[in-house]
This record gives structure tokens, C-alpha cells and sequence, in this order.
């Protein structure tokens, strides 16, 4: 039995330390734990060209950044609270053409590691890959790779063996517009690298809301 993604509208207000959630979207480090900023980021992230030009809001507590912001002129459609974990999408051959870690609250979600970045290459002595070089392949490339493969050579979901067995159908799925990352890692570097990015793909595909959270 397939569920419908359209249910009850989320969105009716913020709850306290929630972003407003409008455009593209760069949260700030997850709170879990010991998970923080460092102090002297809120004030220097602009200045050093951390944030893109785009990005006009940013809001501070006590502890540091909470969120940075860009607006949108596109509206996002309604969203709902189901989850689903590892949903396939696959071609007319069966062959399986990407696969979406989680659909939750009517948003896809990406998991994705940021924590080799620091490793240095012994010979050179600088790092292995930069943060703009993993934040364009991660991000970027495979981002629009899979959104094209979503909209124009998709013709079925499919469950995979780890993942939830009761899935969308692709009609479903394809009505959703955000798309949200959650990195492990956190580096001023980083968190440029993967502004831009985002930026880019909003450009790319302005009906979409595109956001990234940080955390350890």
C-alpha cells in the first residue's frame, strides 16, 4: 500500500530556534550535543566572504550563528510529515537511476560526509580535496543529476532492501521542491563552498528551496 504525500500543511509557525524557512537555506551546525560555532564566526562571516551576496539574513543567539538566509521569489508547494528511508528511482529498463537517503516532512534529504577534508596528501602537503572541489560534486553535479533523472527519465520508485518497504509513487515524489542536506563536518571553508553551490542550483531550478545543515 502507497501512501500520499499530501497530508496536513506544515508551516502554520516557527517554533523557537527554527529558521524561516524561505529560499535557499544554509542552517548553521545541528544542536546535539556538544555540536557549536565558534565564537568568532557571526561577526566575520561577510566580511571574509563566507556568505554569498545573495544570502541577506543572518540571525545570532548568545552561542553564535543560528541560521543564514537567502529569499526566494518562488512559492514552495505544501508538504507533509510522512518518512521514508532509501526510496530507488529507476528507468524504463528497471536499472535503477538514483536513490534518495530519506523523504521526510514533504522535503528530500541527503546525508553526506564531510570529514576526509582535512586529510593532507603526504607528498604535497595540501589537502586531498578542497571544500570547493567536494561541495561542487556533492552538492552541484549530483544534485542536478538526479533532479534531471527525477523529472525526465524516471518511470517508477522502487524499495531497496535496507530501506522502507511502504514507498511513494513517482507521481508523488515529483511533486516535492526542497531538497535538504545534512553534512557532517564544519569549516568556514566549507560552509562557503557549499553557499555557492546551493546558489547555483536555485538558480538552476528557482521553483526548488534548496537548504544545508552543518553538525559534527
Amino acid at each position: 500500500m502507497r501512501r500520499d504525500l499530501h497530508g496536513k500543511v506544515d508551516g502554520e509557525g516557527l517554533k523557537a530556534g527554527q529558521a524561516i524557512e524561505t529560499g535557499v537555506t544554509v542552517l548553521g551546525p545541528i544542536v546535539v550535543g556538544a555540536a557549536t560555532v565558534p565564537k568568532a564566526a557571526p561577526q566575520s562571516l561577510k566580511t571574509l566572504g563566507g556568505i554569498p551576496d545573495e544570502i541577506n539574513t543572518i540571525t545570532q543567539t548568545s552561542k553564535g550563528i543560528k541560521s543564514i538566509e537567502a529569499q526566494s521569489t518562488k512559492d514552495i508547494s505544501k508538504t507533509s510529515k510522512v518518512e521514508y528511508r532509501e526510496v530507488e528511482i529507476v528507468n524504463k529498463t528497471g536499472k535503477p537511476i538514483g536513490e534518495f537517503d530519506k523523504i521526510e516532512q514533504g522535503s528530500f534529504v541527503e546525508e553526506k560526509s564531510a570529514k576526509g577534508l582535512s586529510i593532507l596528501h603526504p607528498r604535497t602537503g595540501k589537502p586531498i580535496q578542497t571544500a570547493e572541489q567536494w561541495a561542487r560534486k556533492q552538492v552541484y553535479e549530483k544534485s542536478v543529476t538526479r533532479i534531471e533523472n527525477l523529472q525526465n527519465e524516471a518511470v517508477s520508485t522502487r524499495a531497496t532492501k535496507s530501506g522502507s518497504q511502504d514507498i511513494p509513487s513517482l507521481e508523488e515524489i515529483k511533486s516535492i521542491r526542497k531538497l535538504e542536506f545534512r553534512i557532517e563536518g564544519d569549516s568556514l571553508e566549507l560552509r562557503k563552498a557549499v553557499g555557492k553551490e546551493l546558489q547555483s542550483l536555485s538558480q538552476k531550478y528557482p521553483d526548488w528551496k534548496f537548504t544545508a545543515e552543518f553538525g559534527k
